[in-house]
This record gives structure tokens, C-alpha cells and sequence, in this order.
């Protein structure tokens, strides 16, 4: 077991308002963590520092690995797209952390099959509904591997089957 994410007395403070209250979690390489509470009790807020997307106001946050650690992120509040060209196949290639397009072609179909989104990879995402949406951007979390995959809400919007 091996310590992989780990905050040290970390708040958060945002309007002058106290968000994060010197919170301290080891999470490790084996682990399986699920935040549960109430609306604007900072859940969201904790999964941003996690994953480096927020820095505290005070504390530590460290990511003791050895090697680079790769975070695969879904976010609660996805981005607007309302004049986005891009397509699906687009926004899952952009999980990739650097690697050509052409090398991982064969994934992101694979993948978006498992999902069961292979038939919209030639679709804009502005086509999509607002759950096909949050499947790609979850493909896109997924895509690369991840050593660690932080998911805020991730079946808000999707169709349950």
C-alpha cells in the first residue's frame, strides 16, 4: 500500500467564507473513497484539491509517488460548448496526456464502446444531450489511464438503464 495523495491541515477559504477546515487524508494507492454531505458543505471544493485543480489557502497537499501521478478528473459542472466545433472523438483525445492523436485512435474507440458511445465519436458535441455529454467527458477522464480518477457527481445527468 502506497500513500498517493495526502493533505496536510489543508483550508480552503473563498468570499471570506471558510470552506475546507483543516482537513487531513491519507489516500493510498488501494483505496476507494466516497465523499458524502450536503449541498455546499465543500465536497466539490476538497475533490478540486485533490487534484491539484485547487491550491489551498494554507496546509499541504502532496502526491508522494515516485513517478508522475495522472489524475483522470470529471468535474461536477461541465463546460458550456454552445459553438464548439469539436467533436466527440476531439474531447476524448484531449485526455491524453501528450501522445499523438493517431497512436490512440484505437483506444478511444475501444473504450467508447465498453461506454457505449462509439456511435457518436463523429458527432459534434454540441448534438449530444446533456447525459451523452458527461459519458464523453467521463470516457475522456478514462482514456489515459489514470493512476487516480476523481469523479464529482458522475451519474448526474446520465439516463440510468
Amino acid at each position: 500500500m502506497n500513500k498517493i495523495i495526502e493533505l496536510e491541515g489543508v483550508n480552503v477559504i473563498r468570499n471570506k467564507n471558510l470552506i475546507l477546515d483543516n482537513i487531513s487524508l491519507t489516500v493510498n494507492d488501494t483505496d476507494f473513497l466516497g465523499l458524502i454531505g450536503p449541498s455546499g458543505s465543500g465536497k466539490t471544493t476538497l475533490l478540486k484539491v485533490m487534484s491539484g485543480l485547487i491550491i489551498p489557502d494554507t496546509g499541504k497537499v502532496t502526491f508522494p509517488s515516485k513517478k508522475k501521478l495522472k489524475i483522470g478528473y470529471l468535474p461536477q459542472s461541465l463546460p458550456s460548448l454552445p459553438n464548439s466545433p469539436a467533436t466527440v472523438m476531439e474531447i476524448i483525445a484531449s485526455g491524453f496526456d501528450s501522445k499523438p492523436f493517431a497512436n490512440n485512435k484505437e483506444k478511444i474507440v475501444s473504450i467508447a464502446k465498453e461506454m457505449g458511445i462509439d456511435k457518436l465519436l463523429y458527432l459534434k458535441i454540441t448534438q449530444l444531450s446533456g447525459g451523452q455529454i458527461q459519458l464523453v467527458f467521463l470516457v475522456r477522464a478514462l482514456v489515459d489511464a489514470p493512476d487516480v480518477i476523481i469523479l464529482d457527481e458522475p451519474s448526474s445527468s446520465i439516463d440510468t438503464k
